[in-house]
């Protein structure tokens, strides 16, 4: 009988040791740790969203959209009410859409994501005006969205509270710009540039808004009196010779009376 449970327990052993028992949940493991392997875009669970914000950051440098795309997500599904969060997945859905050539005027997840933004944003300032970043980040997402004069309405704002911010103050400078706000967009620029003389995204947008000023202000030049006076001489100068009337109103001159005969002598 011994022998007997010796053998039945060898063999259960070699069956486990060959992988013959337990084959079910071995092969699960295997096809999971294949399917992580086969996915080039999957990411690790992070443990905070600072940790997510991070390593999507990261990913966003390297151009890998898709990871940055699911490092941020993961951010915003821990906290919904973390805007840079929504903003950064914004931005990563926009490079990857450009990628996409996502057709005109369709709203794409980028769209999507910005717009949550400006709503978390808006929300957090109520109570926090005078968080000049959180004002800066508004701003930038209104202007991904195209609304370019709410974009450069909390931009003021964050320069406003920041005056000395070489960053908001081009950023301010080109939202101006897009609202044709020229002489605005120069002074708030050549400040970026007293900043930072090395800005360079600063020193083209001033370049842009100093073009733009030109044309608007650029008037036609009214004639000078020098050049009206010479055309009024001139014309007074070459005076048209009266052209010599009709033929049939030339009168023939009079014809002369007639000679007197001497009256003869009688």
């Amino acid at each position: 009988m011994k022998k007997l449970l010796l053998i039945l327990a060898l063999a259960a052993f070699l069956l486990s040791g060959c992988g013959l028992l337990g084959s079910d949940s071995a092969n699960a493991d295997a096809n999971a740790n294949n399917a992580q392997i086969d996915d080039p875009n999957q990411v690790p669970k992070y443990t905070s969203v600072d940790e997510a914000i991070r390593a999507g950051n990261e990913f966003l440098d390297a151009s890998l959209y898709k990871k940055a795309i699911n490092a941020y997500t993961q951010a915003v599904e821990m906290n919904p009410d973390h805007g840079e969060a929504h903003f950064q997945l914004g931005v990563a859905y926009s490079l990857e859409e450009d990628l996409q050539d996502l057709p005109p005027g369709v709203e794409g997840n980028s769209d999507k994501a910005f717009k949550n933004a400006v709503t978390v944003y808006k929300k957090y300032l109520k109570d926090n005006e005078d968080d000049a970043a959180s004002w800066f980040n508004l701003g930038r997402a209104h202007g991904k969205l195209f609304e370019d004069k709410e974009a450069a309405d909390a931009l003021k704002k964050a320069v406003e509270l920041e005056e000395e911010n070489g960053l908001y103050l081009t950023e301010y400078g080109a939202a101006l710009n897009k609202l044709a706000r020229y002489g605005e967009a120069i002074r708030q620029l050549e400040k970026a540039l007293e900043i930072d003389p090395d800005n360079l995204r600063a020193e083209d947008l001033l370049e842009k808004a100093q073009a733009g000023k030109k044309r608007v202000d650029y008037k036609q030049p009214e004639d000078t009196p020098s050049s009206s006076n010479t055309n009024d001489n001139t014309n007074s100068a070459v005076k048209s010779t009266p052209a010599p009337p009709p033929a049939n109103t030339v009168k023939a001159p009079p014809s002369p009376p007639p000679a007197k005969l001497p009256t003869p002598l009688q």
